[in-house]
């Protein structure tokens, strides 16, 4: 009798251990399935089994919301991250990406974003934007804006945060197909955003050293006028990496401009911004490399 009780007692606590288990492993199990599978079947099937075990948690809805964006469903993702946002527990990572992949969609012509829709996330954006130091942020207000009438304010609001020539390039090209104006023209090739109507308009009725940049850039005599322009307080990184590349300019002509466009860059971030000089200083010690500087 005692043997039966026992292997009872011991039959009830395996199974029990058994069931505890249980649900951690089909935890893990789609979680997997969220982190790596690519078939849209799969990742739906986990997605809905997922949200029901783990109670509609915000962390499992955004994990969710990562899958359908992993595989391209970008209609299920917005609508994981909807929830989020209508039952008030959206952070503001999570509302900037259901914004970023409403774009997202409106680009590939798969959706369009509705007047109140629009109206919404721009109220939200300009009141989440006040004091906002990161670049980026501002960048997605001019993408949110464009062709509406609110476009031209939210470049210059951009303007105003963002110091890397790469961006402000981006914003005065777009500042510059908004105005028609040949000195945005002009801020725009001297950023490296370069099209040869924006060099001939600015070439044509520019003012200052930029037009011996847009005439460089259009074949006219590159050499001399790019030498022309190297003391300009204004020089770019992007017209000294220009000017090292320009046939003819000696090797320590071109590593001397190499390294002071390295200079800009870097003066043009803080020294939290880890990534972007990592960046920087990859892109001009590759250039040196290649032009021989020592």
């Amino acid at each position: 009798m005692g043997v039966v009780r026992a292997l009872v007692i011991f039959c009830l606590v395996a199974c029990g251990g058994k069931r505890a288990t249980h649900p951690d492993d089909e935890r893990n199990r789609m979680e997997h399935v969220l982190r790596r599978d690519q078939d849209p079947t799969a990742v739906a099937t986990a997605a809905r089994e997922y949200r029901e075990l783990m109670a509609e948690k915000p962390d499992a809805l955004r994990l969710v919301a990562q899958a359908y964006s992993r595989i391209g469903d970008r209609r299920a993702a917005i609508d994981t991250l909807t929830t989020l946002i209508s039952r008030g527990q959206a952070t503001r990572d999570d509302r900037f990406r259901a914004i970023e992949l409403l774009l997202l969609m409106a680009g590939d012509g798969r959706t369009v974003i509705d007047e109140a829709t629009y109206r919404t996330n721009l109220e939200w954006m300009h009141r989440e934007l006040r004091g906002e130091p990161e670049c980026s942020r501002w960048m997605k207000l001019v993408d949110w804006t464009q062709g509406r009438s609110e476009e031209l304010a939210s470049i210059d609001a951009a303007l105003a945060v963002c110091k890397r020539e790469g961006r402000r390039g981006q914003l005065f090209q777009a500042r510059a197909k908004l105005t028609r104006d040949r000195e945005d023209a002009c801020q725009a090739i001297v950023r490296g955003t370069y099209n040869l109507e924006h060099a001939q308009q600015c070439a044509d009725g520019g003012t200052g050293w930029q037009v011996e940049v847009a005439k460089a850039l259009l074949g006219q005599d590159p050499q001399t006028r790019l030498m022309s322009v190297l003391e300009s307080p204004e020089i770019t990184s992007f017209v000294l990496a220009l000017y090292a590349d320009t046939p003819g300019v000696e090797q320590a002509e071109a590593c001397k401009a190499l390294k002071r466009a390295l200079g800009i860059e870097f003066r043009n971030t803080t020294s939290e911004d880890v990534y972007l000089r990592a960046e920087a200083t990859g892109r001009f010690e590759s250039a040196m490399r290649r032009h021989g500087c020592s």
